[in-house]
């Protein structure tokens, strides 16, 4: 019995190391300023012939907003319909923009589902940027790497951005 329950304990502690592989199986874990939707940040993408120049898939405004939000330029976009948005700049992934949230948790359990007022209880608003255009809000935490879109301001996370953190 007690080398059943050692066997055990050692499966579970080398499956649950916190190493780099076990992020990369959970599409549904966020961890701001380094993973999300199964990418790393930092990664080199693999040639796939999805990947679009910026000017084709949005407009130069948003794209200078986005600029801003994760403080880098990119070259090329890798766009996986109704799923997520990958940033490039010279094949690198700059962010990952997730277009899915009712499903995403990120590493401190928080559910993006939960909406944008949780999200904010939950990260607080020391490090908190929120920038505004009309009805819509960009909740910025430049320090963690994270960024959640709640368009037309109804407290839902409509996407979210992870970058490297500054």
């Amino acid at each position: 019995m007690r080398r059943v329950v050692i066997s055990l304990f050692l499966v579970l502690f080398t499956g649950c190391s916190g190493s780099r592989s076990l992020f990369l199986k959970d599409r549904s874990l966020i961890v701001p300023g380094k993973s999300a939707e199964g990418f790393f940040l930092g990664d080199k993408l693999l040639p796939v012939s999805s990947v679009l120049k910026p000017a084709d898939v949005i407009g130069e405004e948003l794209r200078k907003v986005i600029k801003d939000i994760i403080n880098s330029d990119f070259d090329h976009i890798y766009y996986i319909k109704d799923y997520s948005i990958i940033f490039l700049k010279e094949d690198r992934i700059v962010a990952i923009g997730g277009l899915h949230t009712e499903d995403r948790v990120t590493i401190d359990a928080q559910k993006l589902a939960d909406g944008a007022l949780a999200f904010v209880i939950a990260y607080g608003n020391r490090y908190l940027k929120i920038i505004r255009d009309n009805e819509n809000k960009i909740y910025l935490y430049e320090k963690y790497g994270i960024a959640v879109f709640d368009d037309l301001s109804d407290d839902s996370i409509d996407m979210y951005i992870v970058f490297f953190p500054r």
